[in-house]
């Protein structure tokens, strides 16, 4: 069930984002940014390691059986997870055989010693800046596209609970680059995350959240942040 979900879920938002809620169709996203560490990895299937943000990254990828020219789509794990468990909960494989996506999930990593392993969007348990792992996004965004020949019309992040407040960032932060956006208890909160700031371009994005009982830590609030990012966008 988690599979044909997380299937639907990218099949509908990657439907929706060749629509005119997207803005001009006809306009292209610019070229990924050039991989700035070396040659680009190869990706296989499986587990892989790319250099970005000063550090070595491991992160998993499913592929279709022709990835050629296929849509990308990136998840995001929640907090204490992982992204072998995340991408096997949602379906990856499934994902990538339908809808002929290639399916990536990385690892969060804790950026110094005994620190959470979280995204590092600004909250009071980031310890380095957003870019550490908005350079992640770039590169494997950069080394996909350069080895698959991705279309890049269709390139989506989908995210659980801190993935997801992750996701919101990269939907604010590299909305040039996104056709579309899932949310899954995520959004946004000015006085303990980062406030709204408009996208470059639209981008469709499906939110969900859990009601008023759906919290972490009594600190973070899913329904009002989540309300927040639909009625900003």
């Amino acid at each position: 069930a988690a599979g044909d979900a997380g299937a639907a879920a990218a099949g509908t938002a990657t439907a929706d984002a060749g629509t005119s809620d997207a803005g001009d169709p006809s306009l292209s996203p610019p070229a990924p940014l050039p991989y700035a560490v070396g040659a680009c990895p190869k990706l296989v299937s499986g587990l892989n390691t790319i250099k970005a943000g000063g550090a070595e990254r491991s992160f998993r990828v499913m592929l279709p059986a022709n990835p050629k020219g296929a849509a990308l789509v990136f998840l995001w794990h929640g907090l204490g997870d992982s992204a072998a468990n995340f991408i096997n909960s949602l379906g990856g494989q499934a994902i990538a055989n339908k809808y002929n996506a290639v399916v990536i999930a990385a690892d969060a990593v804790a950026p110094v010693p005994n620190a959470f392993a979280i995204w590092q969007f600004p909250s009071p348990l980031a310890q380095k800046p957003p870019a550490f792992d908005l350079l992640l996004f770039d590169a494997l965004l950069t080394c996909t596209d350069e080895q698959y020949d991705i279309d890049n019309k269709k390139v989506m992040t989908a995210g659980f609970s801190a993935g997801a407040i992750w996701s919101t960032y990269l939907l604010l932060e590299r909305a040039d680059y996104l056709s579309a956006a899932l949310v899954f208890s995520g959004g946004i909160d000015a006085k303990l995350l980062f406030p709204y700031k408009t996208p470059t371009r639209k981008v469709p994005v499906m939110g969900s959240h859990g009601g008023p009982t759906d919290q972490f830590n009594s600190l973070l609030f899913f329904e009002p942040m989540m309300t927040a990012l639909s009625q900003s966008l």
